[in-house]
C-alpha cells in the first residue's frame, strides 16, 4: 500500500501532495513530463534533463508531489536542490525502476543546505533500483538535508556491487535533523547497503530512523548499515532491522558497522539469519569499532537465527564500550557483584581470599570464600577499592579466581591510589563455575586497608558470543 502523507508536519497544506505536480514517463527511448495544468514538459532521451527541470519548476512552486510512471528508466545525475527554500518535495515512484548509465555514477543527489531553523522535507517512495552491471554506483546521495524519508525503498545488485545504496553524506559541521527515517527497505548487493559519512569536520545525525528493513549481504567486504567514522548520532532508532548472509565462505562482512564516534540516545533492535558452513573470516552481525568513544543511555538488542555451520562470535566490541548496552534477546539485564571486606587484609604479603557477594571476612583458605554461580554469562568491567592506599612503593592486586584458577581479571592497586579498573578483559562463566577474589601483597608490605570489589556480570546463554582475546 503507497505511503501515506498525513498531518501538519509536512511543511505544506495536505493539498500539496493530493495531485502530482508532474508526472514523467517513458515514450519509447524518450522520457516526458505531463504537469498538473495539463501542459507538458521537457522530453529528451536524457532521464536527467527531463526531471531536474521539472524539480526546479517544483522548487519555484513551492514544493509538489512529482510521480512516475511504472517503468524503467535509465539514467543518473538527477539532481535535487532546494537550496535555501524551505519546501516539500515528493518522489513518486511505485513502479519505478531506476537504473544507472555508466560506472560510479550516483542516480539521485538531494541537497538542500540544511540547518536547524529550518524544516524542509523530501520524501522518495517505492523506488527501485538496479545497478545494471555497472560498477561503483550510487543509488541515492543525500547531502546535508533537513527531513528526509525513504519508504518501501529497494536497492538490488544484479551482477556488480553498488557502492552504496542510500548514502548520508554531512559535507562539515552540518547536522541532518530529523533524518533519516528509512522504513520497509530492501538492500543487496552493495559494498554499504545504508551509509553515513562525512567530509570533514563532525557531521551530526539527530533523531535518524531506521525501522522494518531488510539487509541481504551477499558479497565479501559489504556492511548492511555503516555508521561512520567521526560522526554523532543522537535520539535515533534502529529498529527492527534484518540482516541475511546469503555468501558461502565470506569475508569482512557485517551487519551494523558501529564505526561513529558518539551515540547519545536512543535504540538498536536487529536481528541476522547466519550460514557458516564454509570458511569465515572477520564477519559479525555487530561490529563495534575502536573508534566509537561513547555509548551512553542506548541499548543494543539483537538476535539471530544461525542455519549452518559451527558456532561463531557475532559480536565484535573493539570498542570496550560496557557490554551492559549490549545483549541478546531473551538475555537478563547485567548484574552487578560486588562485597567488601570486614577486617583489613594482611600487611605481610600474605594471599586472602574473598567472596565476590556481600560482606567477608577474607581467609587463606579459597575454599571457604568461593560462591557458585547460577547462570551462564560473562564477567567483565572490575573495580576495586582500598580504603587507604598501600603506600609509597607498595601494592596490592587483586585477581578474580574462577574454579580455583586465576582469570585474566586482575587489578592493581600502587602507592598513593586507592582505586583500580580493568576494563580489558572479560571472562566466560558456565552455570555452576565457583568465584572468588584474590588479593596478594607481593613482597611488599602495604599498609593496612579494608577493600570493597565489584564488576559486571551479563546472564547469557552462548558463551561463544564473548569470546575474550
Amino acid at each position: 500500500m503507497p505511503f501515506q502523507l498525513k498531518g501538519s508536519g509536512l511543511g505544506g497544506s495536505p493539498a500539496t501532495f493530493r495531485l502530482p505536480l508532474a508526472t514523467f514517463y517513458k515514450s519509447g527511448l524518450t522520457y516526458k513530463v505531463q504537469y498538473a495544468d495539463g501542459t507538458s514538459g521537457a522530453s529528451s532521451t536524457t532521464l536527467s534533463t527531463v526531471v531536474n527541470a521539472a524539480i526546479a519548476l517544483a522548487v519555484t512552486a513551492g514544493g509538489g508531489r512529482l510521480a512516475f510512471t511504472p517503468a524503467v528508466y535509465n539514467g543518473n545525475d538527477i539532481i535535487c536542490n532546494a537550496g535555501d527554500a524551505v519546501l516539500p518535495i515528493c518522489i513518486d515512484a511505485y513502479g519505478a525502476t531506476f537504473r544507472p548509465l555508466a560506472n560510479d555514477k550516483t542516480i539521485w543527489t538531494i541537497t538542500q543546505n540544511a540547518n536547524e531553523t529550518q524544516r524542509k522535507l523530501f520524501y522518495m517512495l517505492g523506488a527501485h533500483f538496479e545497478n545494471n552491471a555497472k560498477t561503483g554506483c550510487c543509488a541515492v546521495q543525500i547531502k546535508d538535508t533537513y527531513g528526509a524519508t525513504f519508504h518501501d525503498i529497494s536497492v538490488r545488485g544484479v551482477t556488480e556491487l553498488w557502492d552504496s545504496g542510500l548514502y548520508f553524506y554531512c559535507t562539515g559541521n552540518t547536522k541532518f535533523g530529523e533524518s533519516p527515517v528509512v522504513t520497509n527497505s530492501h538492500f543487496t548487493y552493495a559494498t554499504d547497503c545504508i551509509k553515513f559519512l562525512r567530509n570533514a569536520g563532525t557531521g551530526s545525525f539527530d533523531n535518524a530512523f531506521l525501522l522494518h528493513n531488510t539487509f541481504r549481504i551477499s558479497a565479501d567486504t559489504c556492511d548492511g548499515i555503516h555508521l561512520g567514522v567521526g560522526n554523532h548520532f543522537s535520539r535515533s532508532q534502529f529498529l527492527d532491522n534484518h540482516f541475511w548472509f546469503s555468501k558461502a565462505d565470506p569475508t569482512n562482512q557485517n551487519g551494523m558497522n558501529i564505526d561513529c564516534l558518539n551515540i547519545d540516545g536512543g535504540h538498536i533492535r536487529i536481528s541476522g539469519e547466519v550460514d557458516y558452513s564454509g570458511a569465515v573470516t572477520t564477519c559479525y552481525l555487530i561490529k563495534l569499532t575502536a573508534n566509537l568513544s561513547t555509548l551512553v543511555n542506548c541499548e543494543i538488542i539483537y538476535n539471530y537465527i544461525q542455519t549452518g555451520g559451527a558456532l561463531t562470535k557475532i559480536l565484535d566490541n573493539s570498542s570496550n564500550i560496557p557490554v551492559g548496552s549490549i545483549r541478546k534477546v531473551g538475555e537478563a539485564s547485567p548484574l552487578i557483584c560486588c562485597g567488601n571486606t570486614l577486617t583489613d587484609l594482611k600487611t605481610d604479603g600474605t594471599a586472602e581470599y574473598m567472596g565476590i557477594y556481600g560482606s567477608t571476612t577474607p581467609n587463606t583458605t579459597r575454599s571457604t570464600k568461593e560462591q557458585v554461580m547460577p547462570h551462564a554469562g560473562h564477567a567483565c568491567h572490575a573495580r576495586v577499592y582500598l580504603v587507604n592506599d598501600p603506600a609509597s612503593g607498595n601494592s596490592r592486586t587483586f585477581t578474580l579466581y574462577k574454579n580455583g584458577a586465576a582469570t585474566t581479571i586482575t587489578i592493581t592497586i600502587s602507592g598513593s591510589d586507592t582505586t583500580g579498573v580493568d576494563d580489558t578483559h572479560f571472562v566466560s562463566i558456565a552455570a555452576g563455575d565457583v568465584l572468588s577474589w584474590y588479593s596478594d601483597g607481593g613482597v611488599s608490605a602495604p599498609d593496612a586497608s579494608m577493600a570493597s570489589y565489584s564488576f559486571v556480570f551479563v546472564p547469557h546463554s552462548t558463551l561463544a558470543l564473548y569470546e575474550s582475546d
